[in-house]
């Protein structure tokens, strides 16, 4: 039986503890040098293992705690090889596999478990939970506690994907397809999204109303947190827009790029928009092609013109309080959406 809590994992009365850890024999910052500071028998045990370089990721490391009755055992948890590098979600699983298999040897009915590898790990939350639930649901004769991190909203589960969620996931497949990266900012999934919403692939009901370092839809911002933990993750979720980064579920790609095929709709337009962002793909790129694209609407709008001069000097304002950016590329980005007949 999984639980979920928040609060301190060294109050809690479990049979088992679970520290996070590197291979290298290093607990230097955060839950691990807590570990360290309260059970120094643990530690030592833990350094020679590393010594000996008989502990790596994918194997836990369980160690008696003779010194008192609470808790029982300590097991240690390679979230990450080396102290310097980040968490993979991959040692997240092969470590689980191996807890579970330890747990059941030694009889032990009551887990108390930390988030793994996210926080300082860097991995998000809700990409670990749904891989925590996976591993250990099915081991039910074990208690299994997992606190939460503090600031992470409940996850939700079994949401719908709909068209609108299909089109989007299958938006933002193709930028990080185009950019050969893993993650995204959500500034540059707002960006991407607004400029997408200009040239007619809409999704319902999401208005660019706000701007927060650059074009924003607070109705976008709720709609991925919502669909976090399901169709993506999100990591840094009460961060800016550009420090909050996004995760796609490759299982859920396919789904999107099926029930877009189904209803007959083409990335045809998309492909297209991300020929025209070639080189622009970063927050700072995006940043500029989306404001130079929202301030050039407002001055058609207001004054049905747009004087080039005044647009630089509008664009710089605003983008200027969060980053600097010469007038020499907003120049080249109105540019281009000329050439692109986007104005």
């Amino acid at each position: 039986m999984i639980t979920y809590l928040k609060g301190d994992l060294f109050a809690d009365d479990a049979e088992a503890l679970i520290n996070t850890v590197n291979t290298v024999g290093v607990m230097g910052k955060g839950l691990a040098y807590q570990f360290k500071e309260r059970f120094p028998d643990n530690f030592r045990i833990y350094r020679d293992a590393c010594s000996n370089d008989e502990f790596s990721v994918g194997q836990v490391l369980l160690v008696r705690n003779v010194h008192g009755s609470s808790p029982r055992f300590i097991i240690n948890f390679p979230t990450k090889a080396h102290w310097r590098g980040k968490s993979k979600i991959e040692y997240i699983e092969s470590g689980l596999d191996d807890l579970v298999k330890v747990i059941k040897d030694k009889g032990i009915k009551s887990v108390a478990i930390p988030a793994l590898g996210s926080g300082l790990g860097g991995l998000p939350w809700s990409q670990v939970e749904r891989v925590i639930y996976e591993k250990l649901s099915d081991a039910t004769e074990v208690e299994w506690r997992v606190y939460a991190p503090n600031d992470t909203p409940p996850c939700a589960r079994s949401l719908n994907l709909t068209v609108g969620r299909a089109l989007l996931i299958t938006a933002l497949n193709q930028y990080l397809t185009h950019t050969r990266k893993k993650q995204m900012s959500e500034l540059e999934a707002q960006c991407l999204l607004y400029i997408l919403d200009c040239v007619g692939i809409a999704l319902n009901k999401i208005e660019f109303s706000k701007f927060m370092q650059a074009p924003y839809s607070d109705v976008l911002h709720k709609a991925l947190g919502k669909m976090d933990g399901d169709f993506l993750y999100l990591s840094g979720i009460n961060k800016p827009v550009d420090l909050t980064l996004i995760t796609l579920e490759p299982k859920v790609v396919s789904k999107a790029k099926s029930i877009l095929d189904k209803q007959d709709m083409s990335n045809v337009m998309i492909s297209k928009v991300m020929d025209f962002l070639s080189g622009y793909e970063s927050k700072d790129g995006m940043s500029i092609v989306a404001t130079t694209l929202w301030v050039s609407k407002q001055m058609k709008q207001d004054f049905g013109q747009i004087d080039e001069s005044e647009l630089i000097q509008r664009v710089s304002e605003l983008i200027s309080k969060y980053r600097r950016i010469s007038d020499a590329l907003i120049r080249c980005a109105y540019e281009r959406l000329i050439e692109e007949e986007l104005l």
